[in-house]
């Protein structure tokens, strides 16, 4: 409880960073809302995402990436769908015959 009181006041602080733990990650993703069945995006909670990053100290956009896999997909890799698995899968040219969601999107490293 005092690592997560010290990272809200951190955040206040437009310099400092917050780094989030593995075990942070990990809940994180576990507070994620579910996918889509129509489309396989995930279904909008702008309030959601806020609330999540106000607990860990984080920018909303990491929860979202954290969510979308698009960083620590390696940290979050045994609590996904089978579906999500073969999605990433896929996307690598690792064909395993479920195209139904839509690949994960990386961020390239570096600046833009």
């Amino acid at each position: 409880e005092q690592d997560i009181a010290r990272r809200k006041r951190r955040s206040k602080d437009k310099t400092a960073r917050t780094v989030l733990t593995p075990e942070a990650v990990l809940e994180i993703f576990l507070q994620r809302p579910m996918r889509s069945s129509v489309d396989g995006t995930f279904v909008p909670c702008a309030k959601l995402s806020q609330d999540i990053a106000d607990k860990y100290g984080a920018k909303v956009r990491t929860v979202r990436d954290i969510w979308n896999r698009r960083t620590w997909a390696d940290t979050t890799r045994s609590l996904c769908t089978p579906a999500e698995i073969a999605a990433e899968s896929c996307e690598q040219g690792e064909s395993k015959g479920n195209h139904h969601l839509p690949p994960v999107k990386r961020r390239q490293r570096g600046r833009p």
